[in-house]
């Protein structure tokens, strides 16, 4: 029976080793690059939420101005399109301002924003304009705006986003849990006194459907 010769032998374990050097280099390499992807990925995906969802900047709560709290009642009037008590509208722009950080700049630079595009388009302050001209620059609301149109948006008018998510989102968030119950035919909303006998009764709307 003939047996490799010494130097085959030789030559055949240190391939051998070579290969299992070249293995375990390749798992390495490839452990190292599936790590540095998910970073990659995980960052690309907090960019993008940030662009899509973005937060507000810490700054100093404060009170608003006058005609800030004007721009923001006539975007809740343009908004809603009803007639509605102001008084809680503005108190919850009054108490997010001066109470959660980030808040009050951000109605000041959306207000201003607002007035700005409102004197281009008709010489007045957006509160000052009429509804139609309101409606046109409020046009560009769209809250159901995919992911990838909201990055590219956000791209060159990040205060537009924030103004949806952080104005427009909260309008009517607010007008749902109030004056929407009213629109149903309510006196008034959960957790506001109607009066002693009142709340026994049915909406104003159901009874004079019935």
């Amino acid at each position: 029976m003939n047996r490799p010769a010494p130097q085959a032998r030789t030559s055949r374990r240190r391939f051998l080793q070579l290969l299992g050097v070249c293995a375990l280099g390749g798992f390495f390499a490839a452990w190292l690059l599936r790590s540095r992807l998910w970073n990659v990925a995980a960052k690309m995906v907090a960019v993008a939420r940030q662009r899509t969802d973005p937060v507000l900047a810490p700054t100093a709560p404060g009170a608003l101005s006058a005609g800030t709290l004007q721009t923001l009642e006539a975007v809740t009037v343009t908004l809603v399109d009803t007639p509605v008590e102001m008084s809680h509208y503005v108190g919850y722009f009054q108490w997010r301002a001066g109470n959660i950080a980030g808040y009050r700049d951000l109605y000041e630079e959306c207000a201003r924003g607002l007035d700005e595009a409102a004197s281009r388009a008709a010489g007045l302050s957006f509160s000052r304009c009429d509804r139609d001209v309101r409606l046109r620059i409020l046009g560009r609301v769209d809250l159901n705006r995919s992911g990838i149109r909201t990055v590219a948006m956000n791209l060159y008018d990040r205060s537009w986003i924030r103004f949806e998510q952080y104005v427009v989102r909260e309008i009517l968030a607010l007008f749902v849990r109030t004056d929407g119950w009213v629109l149903l035919g309510y006196e008034t909303w959960p957790g506001t006194p109607r009066g002693l006998d009142s709340y026994t009764q049915p909406p104003r709307a159901h009874r004079s459907a019935a």
